[in-house]
C-alpha cells in the first residue's frame, strides 16, 4: 500500500496510506481543520499556532503505533484495525471554530446526540445506541465529539466502508461509548485507547504537541516507551482489558503531571480566561445583531449542518442575506469585523488593549493579598460571596467588576482506571500502588479571578480593605 508522508515537528514523518488521504484527509471536511486553532492559549503563548489538522494526523500516527504494539501480542481483525485508525484520524473533524471556546453554541450534548441517534436509526445501524443516555455521568462526551461522530455516519459514511471500517463503531470510539459486553470487549479496549479516562492517543498527542508549540516547560513523556508497554490481556470471564507493563509507571505519572500543569497553569491562566470571555461576549453580540429580532438564538448561526451544507444565518433584507459553510475561525472573525459597530467587546479582543485586570493572578497571590484565613473563607464559599464583592466595588467605588471561575482541576488515577502488569498473570490497580498523589486542596472549593477596571488601581488599597471587611462579616 502506497503512503504519503507528512513532516511533523512533534513526531517526525507521519505516514498515511494514500487511500486514507484520497477518501478522508484530502476532503474539504477534513481540510477545514487547518483553520481551527488547537488551543485558546495563543494570547499567552504567541507561538502556539498549531491547528486541529496536524493534531489529527498526530493522533492517527500514535493510533498506528498502538495497533502495532498490540499486534505483537495478538491478532487484530482487519476491520477493527481500520476502524480504530480511521476514528483516530476523524476524532476532531466536527470541532467548532475556536475549538472548545464556542462548541456549546452548537447545542447541548443531549440535542446533538439526538441528531446522531436519528441518523443511526435512519441508516439502520447500531440499534443499541438508542438506549444510551448521553447525560449519564459515565459518558464524558463533548459536543465536538458528537459532531465528529455525526460526520462519520454522514459525509464520511461510504468512504469509511470503502476503507474497510465500521462507521457506527468509529462514532462510538470518538464519543467514548463502549458496548460493555464480553463479546465486544476487544472493541471496548480500542474505544478506550482513543477516548479513555487517563491514557489515549488523543491525550498523548495534544499534551506533547501543546507543550512543543507553546514552549512552556513541563514533564516530558516518552511516548514510544509508554505505547510499547501496552498489554492486552483477558481478565475475568474472558473479558479483554488494557493494562500497562511496570516499566511504564514513571511515564504514566509524567503524563498525569503534564496534564495537570497544562490545565491549571496554561488554560486557567488569568489572561487566557479573560481573553475567552471577550471572545464569547463578542460572538454573543454577533449572534444577536444577525437576528431579525435582536435576540440570542445561537443555533441560528452555529448550526451543525453547516459542516456539510450551506446554512442561511441572516435573512434580514436590511442586513443582507448571509450564508455560512464549513465554519472555521476566520469565518467568525470576518463576520465580527463586518458587524464591528454593533459588537462592543470586539475592539478589546482585536487590540488586546485590556480594560480590566485581575486583582489576584493566582491562589498564592490571593493569600498574599487577603491573608490565609480570609482566603480560605472566600474559597470555601460556592460563589455568592464573589457576587457580593462585585456589588461592593460597584456601589461603593462606582466601578464595574466581575468574577471568572478558574478553580484548579487536579487529575488523578482512580481505582479501576489503569492496571499495571508485574508478571505474566500479576496485575495490580495503579491506584493501589501507594504512589504519591497530588493533593487536591481545591476539592469543594471555588477559586475565581476578580477583574476590575484599570481606573481602579489608585484605589486598590481601599478596595482590598473593603473586601476584607466584607469577607469577615459574611455569614454573621
Amino acid at each position: 500500500m502506497r503512503e504519503k508522508k507528512f513532516l511533523d515537528t512533534v513526531h517526525g514523518y507521519i505516514s498515511v496510506p494514500e487511500t486514507y488521504c484520497d477518501k478522508l484527509v484530502d476532503t474539504r471536511y477534513f481540510q477545514r481543520l487547518r483553520r481551527i486553532e488547537q488551543t485558546s492559549a495563543r494570547s499567552l503563548f504567541p507561538c502556539a499556532r498549531h491547528d486541529r489538522f496536524v493534531h489529527s494526523l498526530g493522533v492517527f500516527h500514535l493510533g498506528r503505533k498502538i495497533v502495532a504494539s498490540i499486534l505483537r501480542q495478538v491478532e487484530i481483525p482487519e476491520p477493527l484495525k481500520h476502524t480504530f485508525q480511521i476514528a483516530c484520524l476523524l476524532h476532531d473533524c466536527g470541532h467548532s471554530p475556536f475549538s472548545h471556546t464556542l462548541e456549546e453554541l452548537f447545542g447541548t450534548r443531549e440535542e446533538l446526540f439526538e441528531a446522531y441517534k436519528q441518523e443511526i436509526h435512519d441508516r439502520k445501524l447500531d440499534v443499541r445506541i438508542a438506549d444510551v443516555d448521553i447525560a449519564d455521568k459515565a459518558y464524558d462526551t463533548k459536543q465536538h465529539e458528537i459532531l465528529s461522530a455525526l460526520l462519520s455516519v454522514t459525509v464520511f459514511y461510504e468512504r469509511i466502508i470503502e476503507l474497510g471500517g465500521n462507521p457506527s463503531l468509529v462514532g462510538r470510539m470518538i464519543m467514548g461509548i463502549p458496548y460493555n459486553t464480553i463479546e465486544e470487549s476487544l472493541e471496548d479496549c480500542f474505544i478506550s485507547l482513543l477516548h479513555g479516562d487517563v491514557i489515549d492517543a488523543d491525550k498523548l498527542d495534544y499534551i506533547c504537541r501543546d507543550k512543543w508549540a507553546s514552549g512552556y516547560l513541563a514533564d516530558s513523556v516518552d511516548l514510544d516507551r509508554l505505547i510499547d508497554s501496552i498489554v492486552l490481556h483477558k481478565g475475568i470471564e474472558g473479558r479483554y482489558k488494557i493494562a500497562y507493563s511496570k516499566s511504564s509507571i514513571n511515564e504514566i505519572q509524567a503524563l498525569i503531571d503534564s496534564k495537570n500543569f497544562q490545565t491549571n497553569w496554561v488554560f486557567l491562566h488569568h489572561q487566557v480566561v479573560y481573553e475567552q470571555k471577550l471572545l464569547k461576549d463578542s460572538v454573543t453580540e454577533l449572534v444577536k445583531c444577525l437576528q431579525n429580532d435582536g435576540q440570542l438564538h445561537p443555533q441560528a448561526v452555529f448550526n451543525y449542518k453547516a459542516f456539510y451544507e450551506k446554512q442561511l444565518i441572516c435573512g434580514n433584507p436590511e442586513k443582507g442575506f448571509t450564508e455560512i459553510y464549513m465554519p472555521a475561525d476566520d469565518d467568525i472573525v470576518y463576520l465580527m469585523k463586518v458587524h464591528h459597530n454593533k459588537i462592543p467587546h470586539l475592539d478589546e479582543w482585536l487590540s488586546r488593549n485590556y480594560k480590566y485586570f485581575p486583582m489576584w493572578k493566582s491562589h498564592p497571590e490571593l493569600v498574599a493579598l487577603l491573608g490565609n484565613e480570609l482566603s480560605k473563607k472566600l474559597l470555601t464559599d460556592k460563589g455568592a460571596i464573589y457576587d457580593k464583592i462585585c456589588n461592593l466595588i460597584d456601589e461603593r467605588f462606582g466601578y464595574t467588576a466581575f468574577a471568572l471561575d478558574a478553580t484548579p482541576r487536579i487529575k488523578e488515577v482512580k481505582k479501576g482506571q489503569i492496571d499495571i502488569q508485574f508478571a505474566e498473570d500479576s496485575f495490580i490497580d495503579y491506584a493501589d500502588l501507594g504512589l504519591p498523589k497530588a493533593e487536591n486542596v481545591y476539592k469543594d472549593q471555588t477559586f475565581k479571578y476578580l477583574f476590575v477596571k484599570n481606573e481602579v488601581k489608585p484605589k486598590m488599597k481601599e478596595i482590598v480593605e473593603g473586601i476584607k471587611k466584607l469577607i469577615q462579616d459574611y455569614g454573621k
